[in-house]
């Protein structure tokens, strides 16, 4: 399959940067940080993060803004954990930009501006969860 490339890069693309921010950030605390799906046999705690809501918005210089919502979805046997995880997400994300080149020779810089919303509850099997929202912009 032949690589295509990109041109330029927008909040669609926020997926890959956010995961490798993530991953090489939490370590060992979790088994794996995964796009939107939960991988199977998957051991916890472990996180999962989908992009969604892109949206574009003008600032004051009138300059098109690519805007859009990542959520991240926190899974451990406790909800301490969970709560500890939520945290260091936060820690690595609000506030940040972060830079990214893709395979393809392209890049893609975002900034985490804040975090937005946050949710915890339970699993069907008992373990409770917490999903924390950023809204991310490309720059």
């Amino acid at each position: 399959m032949m690589m295509m490339k990109i041109e330029k890069r927008t909040c669609l693309s926020a997926g890959e940067p956010l995961q490798d921010v993530l991953s090489t950030g939490l370590g060992d605390a979790v088994t794996t940080v995964s796009p939107v799906k939960i991988p199977m046999d998957i051991k916890m705690p472990y996180v999962i993060y989908g992009v969604g809501g892109e949206t574009d918005r003008s600032d004051k210089q009138r300059t098109c803004l690519d805007v859009c919502m990542v959520t991240l979805d926190i899974f451990a046997e406790n909800y301490g954990e969970c709560v500890d995880i939520s945290e260091a997400c936060r820690e690595l994300l609000s506030g940040k930009r972060i830079t990214h080149a893709f395979k393809d020779g392209s890049a893609l810089v975002i900034d985490c501006s804040r975090m937005t919303d946050f949710d915890d509850g339970m699993t069907a099997d008992g373990y409770y969860h917490r999903a924390v929202s950023f809204r991310v912009k490309s720059v």
